[in-house]
């Protein structure tokens, strides 16, 4: 990681951003994948593998885009949820959580929280919209 590290450092002020050419953040993987086949080459005994092993392998490195994409979408739930928090009661918060972004049914959510099927409801009806206005919100200052 270290050695990935220092190549980004070293390479930055070569880096020019151009859309037309793809994102930073394809630049920053092909460094780091880069950086793990160095490491794997110095670590691994060399072996001959034929070219049908090698196509039966499979490849990691196409799914990059949407490995960044998922951890970008949890960020961005996080920064979400942290500004909700600070906006809502905390068992409204609570609720609208467990229900809402973890998907357990409202069963579930008023055995675990002790609270009456309408009060999910009412929670959900009353923090969707201001959870919806953060993301909003955020996606808009993400984009700038």
């Amino acid at each position: 990681m270290q050695n990935t590290f220092i190549k980004v450092s070293k390479n930055i002020r070569n880096f020019e951003y151009d859309p037309g050419k793809g994102k930073f953040r394809n630049w920053l993987c092909l460094i780091t994948k880069q950086q793990a086949a160095n490491l794997f080459r110095k670590s691994e005994p060399k072996k001959d593998v034929s070219d049908t092993e090698i196509q039966r392998l499979p490849d990691k490195a196409n799914d990059s885009d949407a490995i960044w994409d998922k951890e970008e979408e949890k960020h961005l739930l996080a920064i979400v949820l942290a500004r909700v928090k600070t906006k809502v009661k905390p068992k409204q918060f609570q609720i609208f959580c467990a229900h809402c972004i973890k998907g357990l049914g409202a069963k579930e959510v008023t055995a675990l929280q002790d609270v009456s099927a309408n009060e999910v409801y009412l929670a959900k009806h009353r923090v969707m919209p201001i959870f919806e206005e953060e993301l909003k919100l955020v996606k808009q200052d993400e984009d700038e």
